[in-house]
C-alpha cells in the first residue's frame, strides 16, 4: 500500500555519530552491481569509472548473465565478461575469487600490495528458483580473510514482480539459512566446480581444520550484499510518474518495499544501506541496437551521454513502476545493533547508479570505508599514495 511521507522519517546514518576518530587502520571497498538483462557487454569501464582512487577491495556482481538458460553458462573461462574485468583492473589489482552460478557472476579483487594477506578463501551458492533447479534466482558468495577482518560479499537476484514481497522475503531468509562457502582448498570441491570457479593464477589457501570446512553468512564479520533484490515502490504508475518529474523522491523511497520491510524487522536485521539520491534503477526503456551499432563502430561514450537516453520508463504494455531492485546493503555481523554501534564503523564516501550498455537496469555502485584494528601489517613499500600504487588505465579517476 502507498504511504505518504511522515514529517519525521528518520535519516538513514551510516557513520560514527559521535564524530570521534576510530584507532583502526582503513579498507576502500567498491561494489557494483547490475542486471544485465541478457546482453552481455564488453566493456565496464563506465561500471569501473566510479570507483574511488585506489580501492583496496572491488567486487563486482551481475545478474542474468546469460540471455537463456540454454546457454552454457557454466563455461566460465570463456565467458568475456570476466576477461574484460581482469582487463580494466589488472595489474593494479588481483583476482582473488570468481564465480558463476546459472545467471548470477560474482568477482571480488584486492589490490596487488595486499594479496599476501588474503587468507581463507572460500565460495557457495544457492538457488530458490522453481524447484531450485533454473538457477535463475539465488545468490553466489565469496569470503575471505583480510588481516584481522572476514569479509564476504554476497550477489544475490531474489523473485520478482510488484506483488511478491513476502516471496521476496522468504527467498533472503531462504539464502541465509542454505547458502554455505565452502574453502577453496579443498581439490574435491575445485574438481567438482573448475568450471564454475576461477581463482587467481599461483593464489593457493592453506587448508582449513575441519570445523572450519565451511561457513555461514552470518560467520563472517562484514557482509556486503547486493544486487537486484526485486523490491518495489509501492504505488500507481502515474502516481510514481508524477513524483518522478517533480523529484520527490523521498516519498517514493518512503514507499519503498525493501525500506518498509527492514523498518518492521522482516528482513536485513542490522544491515544498513546509505541514502538513495539517485533515480529509479528499473525497469528503463533501452535503443539496444543503437547502443549496439554504437560498440560496433567502436564508440564508448561516458555515462552522462549514457543518462540522456536512458530514463525512459517503462512503455509496454505492463508499464512496470519504476523501482529500486537495485541495491547495496551492508552489515557488521554478530548481532542486530546498527554499524554505528559496532567496534568498527562502516561509512559510505559514494551510493550512486548509472546507465551503460543494453540492459533495462541502471547500475549501482558503492564506495564504502571499513575502519578496523589490522591484526597484519600491509606489505613494505605499499601504501595509498599515488606512487606505489597505480591506477588502473583503463579506469579514469573520478
Amino acid at each position: 500500500m502507498f504511504e505518504t511521507l511522515a514529517s519525521s522519517v528518520p535519516a538513514i546514518t551510516t557513520s560514527n555519530p559521535t564524530g570521534e576518530a576510530v584507532s583502526c587502520d582503513q579498507l576502500k571497498i567498491f561494489i557494483a552491481t547490475w542486471n544485465l538483462s541478457g546482453a552481455l557487454p564488453t566493456d565496464p569501464r563506465n561500471l569501473l569509472s566510479r570507483a574511488s582512487h585506489h580501492p583496496d577491495v572491488v567486487a563486482i556482481g551481475t545478474q542474468e548473465v546469460c540471455r537463456s538458460f540454454n546457454i552454457p553458462c557454466a563455461a566460465f573461462e570463456a565467458n568475456p565478461w570476466t576477461h574484460a574485468l581482469l582487463r580494466a583492473l589488472t595489474p593494479a589489482l588481483h583476482l582473488v575469487a570468481a564465480r558463476q552460478v546459472g545467471t548470477l557472476h560474482l568477482a571480488v579483487f584486492v589490490r596487488a600490495g595486499l594479496i599476501g594477506n588474503v587468507q581463507d578463501v572460500a565460495t557457495g551458492h544457492t538457488a530458490i528458483g522453481r524447484y531450485r533447479l533454473l538457477r535463475n534466482k539465488g545468490a553466489v558468495a565469496i569470503g575471505f580473510e583480510l588481516f584481522s577482518a572476514s569479509l564476504v560479499f554476497v550477489n544475490s537476484h531474489l523473485p520478482a514482480h510488484q506483488d511478491q514481497t513476502d516471496e521476496r522475503n522468504a527467498g533472503f531468509h531462504a539464502i541465509c539459512a542454505d547458502l554455505f562457502l565452502f574453502p577453496l582448498s579443498d581439490k574435491a570441491l575445485r574438481r567438482k566446480n573448475a568450471k564454475a570457479i576461477t581463482v587467481a593464477e599461483g593464489f593457493t589457501t592453506d587448508p582449513l581444520p575441519p570445523k572450519r570446512r565451511k561457513k555461514k553468512i552470518e560467520q563472517y564479520k562484514f557482509i556486503f550484499w547486493f544486487g537486484d533484490l526485486n523490491y518495489r515502490v509501492n504505488g500507481t504508475r502515474g502516481m510514481i510518474d508524477r513524483l518522478i518529474s517533480q523529484e520527490r523522491l523521498e516519498i517514493m523511497i518512503h514507499n519503498d518495499q525493501l525500506q518498509q520491510e527492514m523498518k518492521k524487522g522482516t528482513v536485513f536485521s542490522g544491515f544498513v544501506e546509505a541514502p538513495i539520491t539517485f533515480m529509479p534503477t528499473y525497469k528503463l526503456d533501452r535503443d539496444r541496437k543503437r547502443a549496439l551499432r554504437r560498440k560496433l563502430h567502436g564508440k564508448v561514450e561516458a555515462a552522462e551521454d549514457e543518462e540522456s537516453e536512458g530514463l525512459r520508463y517503462d512503455t509496454s504494455g505492463k508499464s512496470r513502476i519504476p523501482s529500486w531492485t537495485d541495491r547495496i546493503l551492508v552489515k557488521a555481523a554478530g548481532s542486530a545493533v546498527p554499524l554505528t554501534a559496532s567496534p568498527a564503523s562502516i561509512s559510505f564516501n559514494l551510493y550512486d547508479s548509472g546507465c551503460a550498455g543494453t540492459s533495462d537496469h541502471r547500475f549501482v555502485v558503492a564506495d564504502i570505508c571499513v575502519n578496523l584494528r589490522m591484526a597484519a601489517t600491509i606489505a613494505p613499500g605499499d601504501n595509498n599514495d599515488a606512487s606505489s600504487s597505480p591506477a588502473t588505465s583503463s579506469s579514469p579517476t573520478p
